[in-house]
């Protein structure tokens, strides 16, 4: 992967470069889903790090997050990290990083990025029918990349699978799949 340096919105966001969108909408974007819990944090009052994992400490589960942006756009994904002038998010087009001054507030909520990785955690990795009930539903809840990723994993499996490879644009000619 490539390290770009984007302008959405007027906003100076720093990221690896990935194919998709971004996740990011204009002012009075999609909000949360009603009933949905969230909390909404300042840019100043959202955590800070947390320095270093303890080794054997189980790893929290991913939490979704809005970041609203000073140019009134906005950000949706799964929280990564944060440094102190920084915060990191994995959305639609990867991991991205947005200065903290760019940013107006930050709002973790249970979003389907949140969902996708929930259901990844509670599947093996080897049960390809599981991995394929995934991959539809990433695509079918507008998360294209993670359900490419999936089928990808799927072909490495099982490469003959048909949903999967036809989901990464291939087409059988002659019985091989090009």
């Amino acid at each position: 992967m490539k390290r770009a340096q984007l302008s959405i919105l007027g906003v100076a966001v720093l990221g690896i470069a990935a194919t998709g969108g971004l996740g990011c909408q204009g002012r009075g974007a999609i909000e949360a889903a009603p009933g949905r819990a969230s909390t909404a944090l300042t840019a100043s009052e959202a955590p800070r790090p947390r320095g270093k994992e303890i080794p054997g400490q189980k790893m929290t589960a991913p939490r979704g997050v809005i970041l609203r942006l000073r140019s009134g756009g906005r950000l949706e994904g799964l929280f990564v990290s944060e440094e102190e002038r920084k915060v990191t998010i994995e959305g639609r087009a990867g991991v991205v990083g947005v200065q903290r001054e760019d940013i107006e507030s930050l709002e973790f909520v249970r979003n389907t990025f949140q969902e996708f990785r929930e259901r990844q955690a509670l599947i093996d990795p080897a049960d390809v029918p599981a991995l394929w009930d995934i991959a539809l539903w990433a695509q079918r809840n507008n998360l294209p990349s993670y359900a490419r990723q999936t089928a990808g994993h799927i072909i490495i499996a099982d490469p003959d699978h048909d949903g999967a490879r036809r989901l990464l644009g291939y087409e059988k000619v002659a019985g091989r799949w090009l």
